[in-house]
């Protein structure tokens, strides 16, 4: 009878500590599909060039702002300065330009007060022409009635030609002077289009200019972010194309969880809910965290060929989804051992709300 006690007791126990670490694992959802992610850019040469220098070694951590490749900067350095001098013959011609445009504003402002001087010396010779015809014709019907001489005839007739010659001359001068006048102003249009068009052009040196100078800023590799740098795939004087991948730059700061969950687990979920994180690296280390965003579409979805249940046999099955979970703090000695691609396993409480 003591023995039957006995092994009802235990049996007992053990319903309830099954039953008790059922409901207590009931509201938590965990996988193994899940791997640290992290920032890691391909750094692309911006221009094409020999490799002059290195300055890293594989695998070493680097800072933001560290020069990493420098290219030969001969021909780059050949090609600011002609850019510069090309600016500034630019900016010359335009210069000149302006002074033209003003010498000429000048000179159709004095054919102008030479026009109305003109107009003075033609009313004049105008006055003089109709004074000689007058004293002419007056002098001739004296002539006529024998009432004055042949000589003052003469002296008439030479005094009204040389009136004649007055006015006519005059005028020429004047018709000459309005030829000028507009020839100035179309001297003037076509200054003003010039001044126009060397401002374009000093815009398109200036752009040029700008070009040249990132060319130069490109001969240096420089890191964007701390971080470690990898792959290098150079090698000294070799020659690189622009776009061409020089190395990768591991960014070692700042890691994220990507965890692949069945779309039977996630019912319950929601962004917030907290995480346990388990590193097969690291087993002693034990981070926390947070699910951060769920992914738009399915893992399948964003595959080379994505499934189409439309065709063919179908046969249903269970997809997964990429949830990004967010670590909270690592300690500082072991984040140097977080790498992105490390297997984790996480467990999500899926009982809060």
């Amino acid at each position: 009878m003591k023995n039957y006690i006995i092994i009802t007791v235990i049996v007992v126990n053990i319903v309830a500590i099954g039953v008790y670490y059922y409901m207590s694992n009931k509201v938590y959802e965990t996988t193994d599909n899940a791997l640290i992610e992290g920032n890691i850019e391909s750094v692309k040469s911006g221009v094409s060039g020999y490799v002059q220098e290195i300055r890293f070694n594989d695998n070493q951590t680097i800072q933001k702002g560290d020069t990493l490749i420098v290219l030969d900067t001969i021909a780059l350095t050949a090609k600011l300065k002609q850019a510069e001098a090309a600016l500034e013959q630019a900016k010359a011609n335009k210069e000149i330009s302006k002074l033209k445009f003003h010498s000429n504003l000048q000179q159709i402002n004095k054919y102008e007060n030479d026009i109305l001087a003109r107009e003075q010396n033609i009313v004049v010779s105008r006055a003089n022409l109709e004074k000689a015809q007058k004293n002419y014709n007056r002098i001739k019907e004296l002539l006529n009635q024998k009432g004055t001489t042949q000589q003052n005839f003469e002296d008439a007739t030479n005094q009204l030609e040389i009136c004649k010659a007055n006015y006519e001359q005059t005028l020429e001068e004047q018709k000459s002077l309005h030829s000028t006048l507009e020839a100035e102003k179309t001297n003037t249009e076509s200054g003003n289009s010039e001044i126009s068009a060397n401002a374009a052009l000093i815009k398109q040196k200036e752009a040029e200019l700008e070009l040249a100078q990132q060319e130069l800023k490109h001969a240096f590799i420089i890191a964007p972010f701390n971080g470690i740098a990898t792959k290098r795939a150079v090698q000294y004087g070799q020659y690189i194309s622009t776009g061409q991948t020089l190395l990768a730059l591991v960014d070692n700061r700042n890691f994220w969880v990507v965890a692949n969950f069945k779309e039977t687990q996630l019912a319950k979920m929601k962004t917030g809910q907290r995480v346990k994180i388990s590193i097969d690296a690291i087993p002693t280390l034990k981070l926390e965290g947070a699910v951060e965003s769920f992914a738009g579409a399915t893992g399948a979805k964003f595959s080379l060929l994505p499934p189409d249940n439309a065709t063919g046999n179908f046969t249903k099955i269970v997809q997964r989804i990429p949830v990004r979970i967010k670590i909270n703090d690592v300690p500082s000695t072991e984040k140097e051992k977080l790498f992105p691609g490390l297997s984790v396993s996480v467990r999500i409480n899926t009982d809060q709300q």
